[in-house]
């Protein structure tokens, strides 16, 4: 799973939109091996002094934790660059089609707010 990582690190999907998610990936995994590497170093020198296994154990939460922003990260990278690909591909099959910028889209959530807001009762906020 780690070459996966890095292949996509080192991708280029998405025409260049997604090099600060895809630096943020490769930083994160590069983090992820150290710890690993230093608890590799205490495991291996628990076998000369015991109480170094110790300093391992204190670090798996960390490692755990670690991997799963990772794989959580590594995720939503390739769903990103997936769903480029396929907005990409939209705007070339329906050229006439209406896109939403974001002031016509803060508009938009700025009336769904006050609607919402009107519908609660008095006294509530």
């Amino acid at each position: 799973m780690a070459g996966q990582w890095i292949e996509i690190a080192a991708a280029d999907g998405g025409n260049g939109r997604l090099k600060a998610e895809r630096a943020a990936l490769a930083d994160a995994a590069a983090q992820v091996e150290g710890i690993a590497t230093a608890m590799t170093g205490y495991l291996m020198a628990s076998a000369e002094q015991p109480a170094e296994i110790y300093k391992a154990g204190l670090n798996t939460t960390r490692l755990l934790m670690a991997l799963g922003d990772l794989v959580i990260g590594w995720l939503l990278l390739t769903h990103a660059e997936v769903a480029l690909r396929e907005l990409d591909q939209l705007d070339a099959e329906v050229p006439t089609l209406h896109r939403v910028g974001p002031a016509e889209r803060e508009a938009q959530l700025a009336d769904r707010r006050r609607a919402y807001l009107r519908r609660l009762p008095e006294g509530t906020i």
